[in-house]
């Protein structure tokens, strides 16, 4: 669009604005409020998201470089945007916990793999199953807004417009002019508000699915970390 078009396109929503009624115009004002909290939504949450998958990253790499699968304990204060850390904690600390019971801890399972029992490895599955449900809702955080965004703004939109033009209709009654010229202004406000409403639905559905389907990636990511975590522990218990 050039600049000269977006000048038209200004003056004409400024325009049709002036048209409208009351209702129009505190609709309009609604819908572009929503707009700019919408917007902010998106942008934190992308900015969240991308973050959380760079934490991973740097924590996945740490993770690997370790010979124990343990040692990464209590050496959490750098990752701790990471899910994947939260997840590691929550489960090293269960088996901590546990094994504390049996006056031994983590640093002992290296080296004496028999410290461990079944029940440890299931108790630590159900620690890390919940760090990770955690993880999820903190990342799930205002999507429902932008879902409510989505569903409300065209019939927020499409509330205004019929009810601009039932006024349009009525103020011909009222003034026995039927022509064009008279009712043209009350419709072109009126169809603002769909306009508005729409405009602020659609970069909300766009932003949703796909900020959906990054959480949904980061889900599926966080449980598959999780399977590999356990299986590394398992195979230090099955060497006693």
């Amino acid at each position: 669009m050039d600049p000269f078009s977006g000048i038209v396109l200004a003056t004409g929503i400024l325009f049709a604005f002036n048209l409208s009624n009351l209702a129009g115009k505190v609709i309009v004002i609604v819908l572009f409020g929503s707009s700019a909290i919408v917007w902010s939504i998106m942008l934190a949450k992308w900015r969240e998201i991308r973050d959380a998958t760079r934490a991973n990253t740097r924590f996945i790499n740490s993770f690997s470089a370790m010979d124990n699968v343990f040692d990464m304990f209590g050496k959490g204060t750098l990752h701790d945007m990471s899910p994947f850390f939260h997840i590691y904690r929550a489960v090293c600390e269960t088996l901590e916990v546990e094994l504390q019971e049996r006056n031994a801890n983590l640093k002992e399972v290296q080296n004496n793999p028999a410290l461990l029992a079944d029940s440890d490895i299931l108790l630590a599955r159900n620690a890390g199953e919940r760090a990770m449900i955690m993880r999820l809702k903190i990342l799930e955080k205002n999507m429902t807004l932008l879902a409510t965004a989505v569903t409300a703004a065209p019939f927020l939109g499409l509330l205004g417009t019929v009810w601009g033009i039932m006024d349009s209709f009525s103020n011909i009654v009222i003034s026995g002019s039927n022509t064009l010229k008279a009712v043209a202004p009350g419709i072109a406000g009126a169809l603002l508000t769909t306009v508005v409403g729409l405009l602020v639905a659609l970069p909300s559905a766009i932003g949703y699915n796909f900020l959906s389907v990054r959480i949904q990636q980061s889900a599926v990511d966080m449980e598959s970390f999780l399977e590999e975590l356990l299986a590394e522990i398992e195979k230090i218990k099955q060497k006693k």
